[in-house]
Formats: C-alpha cells, sequence, structure tokens
C-alpha cells in the first residue's frame, strides 16, 4: 500500500508520480470536453466524480507527502488549488532537498 498512498516520498518519486498524474490527466481530458449531444446530462456526473477524485488522489498522496517528506504542514498541499501559484508551489516541492538533509 505505501507504493501508492505513501507518507513521504522523494523529490524523484514525486517528480515521477506528477508526469504520471498529467499523463493521466492528458488521456482523460476528451472526457471533459462538451460532444455538445443530449447523452450529457447522463454524462456528467462521472465525469464530475472522475475529476474529484483525480484531484483528490493529487492532493491527498502525490502534494501531501512531498510536503511530509520536506517538513512542512499538510495543509499547504492545497495551496495547489490556486491557479498559477500552484506551479510555483510544485517547482519548491520538487527541488526543496528533504528534511533528512535539512538538519
Amino acid at each position: 500500500m505505501e507504493l501508492f498512498f505513501p507518507y513521504e516520498i522523494s523529490r524523484v518519486s514525486y517528480f515521477f508520480r506528477h508526469l504520471l498524474f498529467g499523463l493521466v490527466c492528458t488521456l482523460t481530458s476528451p472526457i471533459f470536453k462538451d460532444p455538445r449531444n443530449q447523452e450529457l446530462a447522463l454524462r456528467i456526473i462521472p465525469i464530475v466524480l472522475l475529476a474529484i477524485a483525480l484531484i483528490a488522489y493529487h492532493i491527498f498522496f502525490i502534494i501531501r507527502p512531498r510536503c511530509n517528506d520536506i517538513g512542512i504542514h499538510w495543509a499547504w498541499s492545497f495551496i495547489t488549488l490556486v491557479p498559477y501559484i500552484n506551479i510555483v508551489f510544485g517547482l519548491v516541492l520538487l527541488f526543496w532537498p528533504p528534511k533528512a538533509d535539512n538538519l
């Protein structure tokens, strides 16, 4: 279970998890586009649930473990919901050394 739901992750693991998350989002993005048909109302609930699941996995199992690894409070992971700031915060998480190296 530690592989999918870690408490802490290293910089390399964070980088590859972010790449995999981006790939999954890219592959599922056609689902979120408007097909301009009557079936949209039937498809909207699974689309919203998929989006919520992807965002929740990203925050709680990619960003939060990296926050734990560098020694900051896990609540900082919610800053990734803010556009443009999330890019800077993601780069900070990528390049900040683990708390063991900070001592």
